[in-house]
């Protein structure tokens, strides 16, 4: 009778939590609403894609190589010009960060964020102590990835 009790305390707080949750959801403007429904469906298809495909590598001129998502961007001199060794270890590094991706989902980035205050707090950078990126270096040393789909290269 007591484990019915509190079964039944559980689901009524769990009744009052959720109808305070969507009367604050009611009081959001309609078009903040559909702007936060809309950035969750993305983040929830390109999360539900990298469980079911290798990302997909874009080449363009850039400065800023680097993943996000389902997507690996490149620098096309990274591509034209560098050694095979640095693109084999820069495109297995990214894919490294593809895989905590697909992991971690949309939270990768808060993750990220976190594990680069951490590193600065200790190293003084965001790189020595970062454990997302220590993860990926080590993963790269010890393992390939040759990308399948490279969209914009070559021109």
């Amino acid at each position: 009778m007591k484990k019915l009790f509190i079964l039944l305390v559980i689901l009524l707080v769990t009744c009052i939590a959720t109808a305070s949750i969507l009367d604050t959801i009611n009081q959001i403007p309609a078009w903040l609403r559909t702007a936060i429904g809309g950035t969750i469906l993305v983040y929830g298809v390109c999360w539900a894609f990298s469980w079911f495909s290798d990302p997909i590598v874009i080449a363009f001129e850039t400065n800023n190589s680097g993943h996000w998502g389902p997507f690996i961007f490149v620098d096309t001199h990274i591509l034209d010009g560098a050694s095979p060794d640095f693109r084999d270890y820069f495109f297995t590094h990214e894919y490294g960060h593809y895989l905590q991706y697909r992991l971690m989902g949309p939270l990768t980035g808060i993750v990220y964020w976190v594990s680069c205050q951490i590193s600065k707090a200790k190293s003084g950078n965001i790189w020595e102590g970062n454990w997302m990126e220590l993860q990926v270096i080590e993963w790269a040393h010890r393992n390939s990835f040759v990308p399948k789909r490279i969209w914009g290269w070559p021109k």
